[in-house]
């Protein structure tokens, strides 16, 4: 009896009699037979919009353009990408100075790396993100298991979050090796690789797919650093 806004990625009106407008904000919309609208229906002028024969509308009004993530406001994401970027760099900054050893290890494994262990350490990477997970949750069904389940998915959570932090240092390091090849403290290549990986996030359609490599292999190096 009343106007009545939808929101949803995809919406379909059936056997709905709505007195007042109906708003939809969608990408997808289909009103199908049954439908009553005895007021104005409008939505953006972007979605793909069906109509049965069957549906009934008084009136129909287009309104702008749904905003796609390609089009979000620079300053936003350039903001929230950048707060990011701080984060990472204090927990690195900590990182750097209780664990060291972490990340020389990385130096020392991968001072010459070659495209097999580029490979190797992404496929590493994807076990990890799909068997931990599956391990933990075994382990939590058995009734002994339950505590180190509850670890084991800390652990993950924490590490998943991390994994860009070791992947930003091994491409500042290789950076850094490849252009002046002289030492430098370790914080610096940190530094410079999460500087790199806040500008590929900045580019629409690179973001995406920049953090999910970032996370393979990150956690490919934490379980090398782990494991030596």
């Amino acid at each position: 009896n009343r106007n009545v806004s939808v929101y949803g990625n995809k919406i379909t009106v059936e056997n709905a009699n709505i007195k007042g407008n109906l708003k939809i904000y969608s990408a997808n919309i289909n009103i199908k037979d049954g439908a009553v609208i005895e007021g104005t229906l409008s939505y953006p002028e972007d979605s793909i919009y069906k109509a049965s024969k069957g549906a009934q509308i008084n009136q129909i009004k287009k309104t702008e353009a749904i905003q796609q993530e390609d089009d979000e406001n620079f300053l936003d994401t350039f903001t929230g990408k950048f707060y990011s970027l701080l984060c990472f760099a204090l927990i690195f900054a900590a990182l750097g100075i209780f664990l060291p050893g972490a990340f020389t290890n990385i130096n020392d494994k991968y001072a010459e790396l070659t495209f097999g262990e580029g490979v190797e350490v992404f496929t590493k990477g994807l076990v990890i993100l799909i068997l931990v997970p599956v391990i933990a949750v075994l382990l939590c069904i058995t009734m002994i298991g339950v505590p180190l389940g509850i670890i084991l998915l800390v652990l993950y959570a924490i590490s998943v979050y991390v994994s860009k932090i070791f992947t930003a240092y091994l491409i500042g390091y290789k950076i850094w090796q490849k252009t002046f090849d002289k030492d430098a403290h370790i914080l610096f290549f940190g530094i410079i690789g999460l500087f790199v990986i806040f500008l590929l996030e900045l580019i629409p359609g690179v973001r995406t797919l920049t953090t999910i490599v970032a996370i393979l292999i990150g956690l490919g190096l934490i379980f090398d650093t782990i494991k030596k």
